[in-house]
């Protein structure tokens, strides 16, 4: 398994992103750490193990995405949840009732991370090493999942009647930084396109009213979506 290599081409998912017919239907879908390695026959850590699989696998792009700690290290009110995957190590769940911050004093005294800080390493390893039609595709969004994170989602969902407030700061908060990082992000030679990843629903609908994304996360997404524009 994962003995040939193909000729990326990001033009191929290029343009079929952009509605046009490519010479043949591009991966997309990331594969995880683990199926990459049993793929491969071996181990490759980060982004050189993205490379080489995607290479073996048919994929014309890397996805990398920035380390960003939004938490600051600091434990939710009422912890987190651990679960064991029988065939992997353990899984961390996020807090389901109070989180860090359910209050303005949580708000303002909490450690928000600082764009400047981000560590942006590994597109400085991958443009080292991407191989001749291959790009970046820089991933990073996640603003309504940090916001409930933050807060515990019981506490975020009640606070969307008892203290819409503190939630728009923190969705500001969030959101601001998140498209901050963005935009340093496609300054990144080699980056030929933006993942704005978040989840908004399950199998069975929306996580929460579509009147909630409306007012909070759709704003966030179009200005992501209106820095890609500047950046072509």
């Amino acid at each position: 398994m994962g003995t040939r290599r193909h000729d990326p081409d990001f033009g191929r998912l290029r343009t079929a992103l952009m509605g046009g017919t490519p010479d043949r239907v591009p991966l997309w879908d990331r594969a995880t750490s683990g199926f990459q390695a049993v793929y491969l026959g071996k181990k490759i850590p980060g982004v050189l193990g993205e490379i080489e699989f995607g290479l073996a696998a048919g994929y014309d792009f890397v996805r990398i995405e920035p380390p960003v700690n939004f938490t600051g290290g600091i434990e939710p009110k009422e912890g987190r949840r651990i679960g064991h995957d029988p065939d992997g190590p353990a899984r961390e769940w996020a807090t389901e009732g109070q989180g860090i911050i359910t209050t303005w004093a949580d708000f303002e005294r909490h450690p928000w991370p600082k764009p400047e800080d981000v560590d942006y390493s590994a597109f400085e390893l991958a443009n080292k090493h991407l191989p001749e039609g291959m790009k970046i595709v820089a991933a990073r969004g996640h603003v309504f999942t940090e916001v409930w994170e933050l807060m515990g989602f019981n506490t975020f969902a009640m606070a969307l009647t008892d203290n819409p407030d503190l939630v728009r700061a923190i969705f500001d908060k969030v959101g601001e930084t998140v498209c901050k990082i963005i935009s340093d992000m496609l300054e990144i030679p080699n980056v030929g396109a933006l993942r704005f990843n978040d989840d908004l629903g399950y199998k069975k609908g929306l996580l929460v009213s579509p009147e909630v994304y409306r007012r909070y996360q759709f704003p966030w997404m179009r200005k992501a979506v209106e820095i890609c524009r500047r950046k072509n």
